[in-house]
């Protein structure tokens, strides 16, 4: 273990000629002004080159300048008139160390749910929501559908996932393909928020499915209606790729707090969804 000396305590061995007794549990100094009950002290030589006697933490100061002492390591006879220092173990400072970083707030992304699909019916997400954000990202790898030719899509709880709305969805999609221009498809009417216009996406594995970043705007909020928008790029069954980006709307300003990910038809076969909070 390393240490690091202060300045916020230092004394000399002071016992009637009598020194510091390895063991005893009892250190006599001159002074203890500057002293931090329950801390660590080094006694160090008087006499050059300088060594290290003793390692002790002091639990009390019992009267006077008599400190109640345990050892911490290192643990031998001292002489009067031998330095004593205040000193920060490495332990200690790690500690500290941690205790800042945990004041700190965050200043990037932080991870709140996510969920791997196996064959899964739907990926539903019920525990992510908190007062402390207001922006959310989903953040989609690779959702391989089960069977060709389907619509991902989005929808809503307002009851942490005992129920998920099928009405009042409005959606907007835009496209550019491999093998096709520019395209755009929208309703403004639907059961959920489609994300993307392909709705012939391949279950093949190795065209990686649909891979989304995905934002949601307020969803604890109960002035505005619920938005994500979105991008991304998907792969078809006819083995193209599609660049895609689009926005989504539900019109209601109930609070939002869960939501669920699902095909048209079929399972979600594999993939991975994570849900971030987006610090202020």
């Amino acid at each position: 273990m390393s240490e690091h000396y202060t300045d916020l305590f230092s004394t000399t061995v002071s016992n009637s000629g009598s020194g510091y007794t390895a063991g005893s549990g009892s250190l006599h100094v001159t002074s203890t002004t500057g002293l931090t009950a329950s801390c660590t002290v080094v006694i160090m030589t008087q006499a050059l080159p300088s060594t290290v006697k003793a390692l002790l933490h002091v639990t009390s100061v019992t009267s006077g300048t008599v400190l109640a002492v345990t050892s911490e390591g290192t643990d031998n006879n001292a002489l009067d008139g031998d330095f004593v220092y205040a000193v920060i173990s490495s332990r200690a400072i790690d500690a500290i160390k941690a205790d800042i970083l945990a004041s700190v707030p965050a200043n990037g992304p932080v991870l709140l749910e996510a969920h791997t699909a196996s064959s899964s019916s739907t990926l539903d997400f019920t525990t992510f929501y908190s007062s402390t954000y207001d922006d959310y990202e989903f953040r989609m790898l690779d959702i391989i559908p089960a069977t060709n030719n389907v619509n991902l899509l989005l929808t809503y709880s307002t009851n942490g996932g005992s129920s998920y709305s099928a009405t009042g969805y409005t959606w907007a999609n835009s496209q550019y393909g491999t093998s096709a221009d520019y395209s755009s498809q929208g309703s403004n009417s639907d059961t959920s928020i489609r994300l993307g216009i392909v709705s012939t996406a391949s279950n093949t594995a190795a065209g990686g499915g649909f891979s989304y970043v995905i934002r949601f705007v307020n969803p604890g909020g109960t002035t505005n209606n619920k938005s994500v928008y979105w991008t991304g790029r998907v792969f078809d069954s006819n083995g193209f790729y599609y660049a895609s980006y689009g926005t989504g709307n539900w019109g209601t300003t109930t609070a939002v707090n869960a939501v669920r990910f699902a095909f048209s038809s079929g399972n979600i076969a594999t993939g991975v969804i994570r849900c971030y909070g987006i610090p202020h």
